[in-house]
């Protein structure tokens, strides 16, 4: 029997929502608008990458001096106004009666994305995502290791693969195109726009989307 491990996105994959708006919105005061204006007033940066400084300044804001217990409990919130994507998770359960192991790979934080599934009765074995770096019992402000998006992601769930499940196929569900890389690394692997799943590629018929 084949060894099949599936890897699905969180945000806009297997939840409909995007959390870090409601992550921020739970865990600061400060006004999102403000946090944007620091991120371009700060520095050349964010006229490079403006996506990436703004969510820089954001995790700042929201986490600095926080606790792990307070993510958990935001997660908890925050579980009550998400939804899961029923195809989606349709889908990955039918590979996990299969005996498949559900892997989380995600930009969100740890925390949220554990509590939130937990919540919502979702399974999984694992989750690779964006880790809070953590001092003294406190929350610095600061992620380890960056965010686990885009290529950062495919290279932790590649190395997830080649540590714990050699050899294994794996399936990934993700979006377009922040999850590319991460679905280039999968045997077998679908794009999720809203409720609809479309074929990404299949290494076995060797076919992409033109």
């Amino acid at each position: 029997m084949k060894n099949i491990i599936v890897i699905a996105d969180f945000d806009e994959t297997l939840i409909e929502q995007n959390t870090l708006i409601e992550v921020y919105r739970d865990l600061t005061d400060i006004p999102l608008a403000v946090s944007v204006m620091r991120a371009f007033f700060g520095g050349r940066r964010a006229w490079r990458a403006p996506r990436a400084a703004i969510k820089a300044e954001m995790y700042r804001r929201m986490l600095r001096g926080k606790s792990e217990s307070d993510l958990v409990v935001a997660g908890r919130e925050i579980a009550r106004r998400v939804t899961l994507n029923p195809p989606v998770v349709s889908r990955v359960r039918q590979f996990s009666t299969q005996g498949s192991e559900l892997i989380v790979a995600s930009a969100a934080l740890t925390q949220i994305v554990e509590t939130i599934l937990e919540e919502k009765g979702l399974g999984f074995s694992r989750v690779v995502a964006t880790r809070a770096e953590l001092d003294a019992g406190k929350l610095t402000g600061n992620l380890v290791e960056g965010e686990c998006f885009g290529k950062i992601k495919a290279h932790r769930v590649r190395e997830f693969h080649d540590t714990f499940h050699p050899g294994a196929y794996m399936v990934a569900f993700g979006n377009w195109p922040d999850d590319a890389p991460m679905l280039l690394e999968a045997d077998e692997a679908y794009i999720v726009t809203g409720n609809t799943i479309k074929r990404f590629h299949d290494k076995n018929k060797g076919n992409l989307p033109q």
